[in-house]
């Protein structure tokens, strides 16, 4: 299968899924702009007000880390300051508030976006390779010079990729936003166009964008024994796949409890799964800008297992494509 074949397969199936896959993540971005434009709003007439009750939550690394001669006062929760102390901030720190405002709101929006696609990607998962024989489609697909393997793999890197891909272009245009709105209300309340351009110069801010896609990566990887067994349902299940991946592992759970219980033998099934699920908590991105990601922060042997154990339940999904009776 050349090159443009798949090109056409991915577009069958952005097309077929752009209700998930499109409308659904420009919805969420499209509110947090509406969101930060409103809130830039807000912090104006406040501060044309001189309204001492609109705060910020701001946390100074001195506050716990010390004053840089060893003197820490202990306290992490950080300060709270309004308006007048953002500006004063800014007129001095100009690069910094960059990229604490930029990062703050891209990890907003992909905390939503995030949401939005794993609910998206259950719903495909599930539907993917069931839709088609349970319509009878495939006896349409297969007449087709595009064998079952490359077609269930065209699927796979579709989702594989489509998440991260989405999540950048859509975190470049919050970020891009969030400068022009943050750059805008500092030329209104006096501050130089070259101290600005300046400040975004020098800050790091832009570059969560990149963090944020990093992150992403990782969290496919780790996610390939859910897509995997999914696709597996999908391709078994004769009325719902569903099903199929609700009842497996709360059987499985159930057995390992009562077994546990009447023999004291452990299946380690659900301390299995509960490693498994840690592994989501081992790889997180800091919110401090300019921390970066970093690969010394990743279980480099729990995300190798997850795409073997992943790779392995494609494969069987593979088989079953090519080797049972259609619905």
């Amino acid at each position: 299968m050349n090159t443009q074949q798949i090109v056409i397969q991915a577009k069958r199936e952005l097309w077929e899924n752009k209700v998930g896959f499109i409308y659904a993540p420009l919805i969420i971005t499209a509110l947090i702009l509406i969101v930060m434009s409103i809130g830039l709003v807000k912090i104006s007439s406040s501060a044309d007000a001189d309204a001492d009750g609109f705060s910020f939550h701001y946390m100074d690394d001195r506050d716990s880390k010390g004053d840089g001669h060893g003197k820490g006062n202990g306290d992490s929760k950080g300060k709270k300051f309004g308006v007048p102390e953002l500006l004063e901030k800014m007129s001095t720190q100009g690069d910094r508030v960059y990229g604490e405002i930029v990062t703050g709101v891209v990890y907003a929006n992909t905390a939503l976006l995030s949401i939005t696609f794993f609910i998206v990607l259950l719903a495909y998962a599930h539907s993917c390779l069931f839709d088609d024989r349970k319509n009878r489609d495939i006896l349409f697909w297969r007449s087709m010079p595009v064998s079952e393997t490359t077609n269930v793999l065209v699927k796979l890197g579709f989702l594989l990729f489509s998440f991260p891909v989405f999540v950048l272009v859509l975190n470049v245009i919050v970020a891009l936003f969030t400068l022009l709105c943050a750059t805008v209300y500092f030329l209104v309340e006096g501050l130089s166009i070259s101290y600005l351009l300046t400040s975004i110069g020098h800050s790091d801010g832009l570059w969560s964008v990149f963090d944020v896609l990093g992150v992403s990566i990782f969290n496919m990887i780790l996610l390939m024994p859910i897509i995997g067994f999914i696709f597996l349902a999908s391709a078994y299940a004769k009325k719902s796949p569903f099903i199929t991946t609700s009842l497996i592992p709360a059987l499985l759970i159930v057995m390992d409890r009562v077994v546990n219980y009447m023999t004291g033998i452990n299946l380690h099934i659900v301390d299995t799964l509960s490693s498994y699920f840690n592994l989501f908590l081992s790889f997180n991105p800091t919110v401090e800008s300019g921390q970066g990601t970093s690969l010394a922060t990743v279980n480099i042997a729990g995300y190798l297992v997850s795409l073997a154990l992943g790779a392995l339940f494609v494969s069987g999904s593979i088989w079953l494509r090519n080797n049972r009776y259609e619905i």
